[in-house]
């Protein structure tokens, strides 16, 4: 996958997905997201994570963290 000129090669994608996955589930634990659209939730969590990934990839805490604040409305 490429964001701009960055790539992300498979440890990158496979440490994206994993984050992808925790915030989509603390998300969809939260009340306002329970009766939501969880595909479309896990497309705006994965569009945050590719944005935020951008900065540091390895600091998985910090990038799932700026993701529920971005969407946790």
């Amino acid at each position: 996958m490429r964001k701009g000129n960055q790539v992300f090669g498979p440890d990158e994608l496979k440490i994206l997905s994993q984050i992808i996955a925790e915030a989509s589930r603390q998300l969809c634990s939260l009340p306002q997201h329970r009766v939501s659209d969880h595909i479309a939730l896990r497309e705006k969590v994965a569009k945050q994570a590719i944005a935020q990934a951008s900065t540091d990839l390895l600091n998985v805490c910090a990038i799932r963290q700026k993701i529920i604040a971005a969407l946790e409305f």
